[in-house]
């Protein structure tokens, strides 16, 4: 699936959403961090999406080979340490406000110049 059928099926299925306002599509996880031939060695490697919606939970079905996590905007302003991996190697699909963008750039900003120095003392 490519990254603009992921971000179209997502589009759609949000068309559905009564109560609930599409805010952002991230994509990562090992389908954005490792080239196609790394991906080949491994047998299971998903798709991992992440929603940043705002008002109710969206409720829609997500095909079987997708990790997907729904996140407030509320959760998503506020901040959470995943954020920090999403800043270093996710793709943006969808972001009209900005939001992961702003969230993003503060993070590779003020945080990740020391996060990264504090794990490579483990």
């Amino acid at each position: 699936m490519t990254e603009n059928q992921i971000k179209n099926y997502i589009q759609e299925e949000f068309k559905n959403q009564d109560n609930s306002k599409l805010l952002g599509i991230v994509f990562f996880g090992s389908r954005v961090k490792f080239s196609e031939e790394e991906l080949k060695n491994s047998l299971n490697s998903d798709y991992d999406i992440g929603i940043i919606y705002d008002g109710e939970i969206p409720d829609f079905n997500t095909p079987e080979d997708w990790d997907l996590f729904l996140w407030s905007k509320e959760k998503w302003l506020k901040g959470f340490a995943l954020q920090v991996e999403l800043a270093r190697y996710a793709k943006i699909l969808y972001d009209p406000e900005g939001i992961i963008q702003k969230q993003f750039q503060f993070i590779q900003e003020k945080i990740l110049p020391f996060w990264l120095g504090y794990i490579k003392n483990f």
